[in-house]
């Protein structure tokens, strides 16, 4: 997919629906894959952050490493005001080589 690139800018819209859509999703995904607490955790195309708050409510992980492509989604997602152990960024899940070893779960809502 060279060249291609994929991002949602506006991240109030992209709530209305996927954020919805991910608390519906991502309750049921959490509950069923019964992660383990205070483990490293990464959320490719976090987008808005929705997921990564589900992750901190739901699995007490030591840390999230969340990215998304879109600067605008970034932003929106730290203004959620999220603990100290998310560390957004902005990042392409085809460039992860960095996080393979670190991370015991990684999730792409």
């Amino acid at each position: 997919m060279t060249g291609v690139s994929i991002k949602f800018d506006n991240p109030e819209a992209y709530d209305q629906w996927m954020g919805v859509l991910t608390k519906i999703v991502g309750d049921r995904f959490l509950t069923w894959l019964q992660p383990n607490t205070s483990k490293h955790w990464i959320d490719i195309g976090c987008g808005n952050g929705a997921s990564t708050e589900q992750i901190l409510e739901k699995c007490s992980p030591s840390v999230i490493d969340a990215l998304d492509p879109s600067e605008d989604q970034i932003k929106f997602a730290k203004s959620r005001k999220l603990t100290k152990l998310t560390n957004f960024s902005i990042g392409d899940a085809e460039a992860l080589a960095a996080l393979d070893e670190k991370c015991d779960y990684a999730v792409m809502v």
